[in-house]
């Protein structure tokens, strides 16, 4: 597997070979380029590099000559940035590659391995300079792997159902128990919108009372007792922007249906106002239980649910991705700025419990250890003074522990009977 260069341009084919550990097979001339054609049909994955400068009408020859031999070469034209295929940086059709100038050594390896992968420029480049574009290559391919943490099936899915949606949507909704990353996915959302204002977050479990219509659609002075003074609302701080409602199951009936007129139509009233406003807005909801519970149990208006469910993306609890753990651990104590690790049976402890909180709950968990790590080398829960979702059931069962010596428990247990006999009788340390 090699990358064919034919350009005339000498100085551009030794700059490229110059980056290059070998050289590339390359041609300046017609006659040069037709005696590569033996090369050309025993490489069954060649890639081939044409500058538009090529001598006309020899570059149509050659690639006559190509079809009518039928060489199944990935091709990638160097062009100028006033030729019309070159309206973007790097244009993909079929087996052809744009790539426009002005552009560098790294940009055209990257196109290499865009059309054809890490194969063709195998040969072509050291260790380190292969290794650095590899770790480039998956970046571009899991683009929000740093962000959105996890291995799994399930995770990559997302991942990719993120990428390929690439900011198409009106309304997209988020499901998933507590703590599993709802918000973080919401985010990557509106990454890839490309909005420049940012998105509008709200939980609707901080509506109290009567202020959802208010929170939401705003209000003008006078519109109820409190309301001394003019409020937007959330609706419209999210104009031409994106508007992310978490918890969507405790929203008032009432005012999904003014939401569900407002998506349809871009209009509006302020509480208390007869003027009609308008705001357009891309709407990101989530919730802790799915649509069709939340419909079941009219918590959910029917025309509203047909409105946010044509785009469902679904986190699953950690206890089904459990292969995950380990890297968000890792991903957790790098942000702390943490270098230790966990102790092995603590690590063990880690991947046998449920984590009904999920992520939130193990992140919790890991600054609780970093809390009681003092000076030791490693993170170990059996130094933990406090009840942790860890221990928590293991404190309950010593209460049944009464004909045992406390020498005779592990030292974890007869820590944690000795505090809890301590906050039994009104004392501490």
């Amino acid at each position: 597997m090699s990358f064919y260069l034919f350009t005339k341009d000498v100085r551009f084919r030794a700059l490229v070979n110059h980056e290059l550990t070998n050289c590339c097979i390359s041609a300046i001339s017609m006659e040069q380029a037709l005696k590569l054609h033996d090369s050309l049909v025993k490489d069954h994955h060649a890639v081939i590099v044409i500058d538009e400068n090529f001598p006309e009408p020899t570059l149509a020859v050659f690639l006559e000559n190509l079809a009518y031999h039928r060489i199944q070469a990935k091709k990638i034209f160097l062009v100028s940035p006033l030729t019309p295929k070159a309206q973007t940086t790097c244009t993909i059709e079929n087996h052809l590659l744009y790539l426009s100038k002005p552009f560098t050594i790294g940009d055209l390896l990257g196109a290499i391995v865009q059309i054809a992968g890490i194969g063709p420029i195998k040969g072509h480049l050291s260790h380190d300079k292969l290794v650095a574009l590899e770790k480039i290559q998956q970046r571009e391919e899991d683009p929000f792997a740093s962000i959105l943490i996890g291995k799994s099936k399930a995770m990559l899915h997302i991942r990719q159902t993120i990428k390929q949606i690439d900011g198409r949507f009106t309304a997209i909704h988020v499901n998933g128990e507590s703590g599993t990353g709802k918000e973080i996915v919401a985010e990557l959302l509106f990454m890839t919108t490309g909005m420049k204002k940012p998105m509008v977050v709200e939980n609707c479990a901080a509506f109290t009372g009567g202020l959802h219509d208010s929170r939401l659609f705003g209000h003008v002075r006078g519109a109820f007792t409190d309301a001394r003074e003019n409020r937007e609302g959330l609706v419209m701080m999210a104009d031409e922007s994106t508007l992310f409602l978490d918890e969507i199951e405790v929203l008032d009936l009432t005012v999904q249906g003014k939401l569900l007129r407002l998506l349809e139509t871009g209009k509006f009233r302020h509480m208390g106002s007869d003027l009609i406003s308008t705001s357009h807005f891309k709407l990101i909801t989530a919730s802790n239980v799915s649509l069709e519970l939340l419909l079941e149990q009219n918590r959910l208006r029917s025309d509203f649910y047909n409105r946010i469910n044509r785009l469902i993306i679904d986190i699953p609890p950690l206890r089904e991705h459990k292969e995950d753990i380990p890297l968000l651990i890792k991903h957790h104590l790098k942000n702390r700025g943490e270098v230790r690790e966990l102790d092995e049976d603590t690590t063990r402890r880690f991947m046998e419990y449920d984590w009904p909180g999920n992520i939130r709950s193990l992140f919790n968990e890991l600054d609780t250890l970093i809390t009681f790590a003092g000076t030791h080398d490693t993170l170990d829960e059996n130094r933990v003074l406090t009840s942790t979702c860890l221990n928590r059931k293991e404190i309950k069962g010593y209460q049944k522990i009464t004909s045992i010596d406390a020498e005779d428990l592990p030292l974890s247990a007869e820590r944690h009977t000795h505090y809890r006999k301590n906050i039994i009788n009104g004392t501490c340390g």
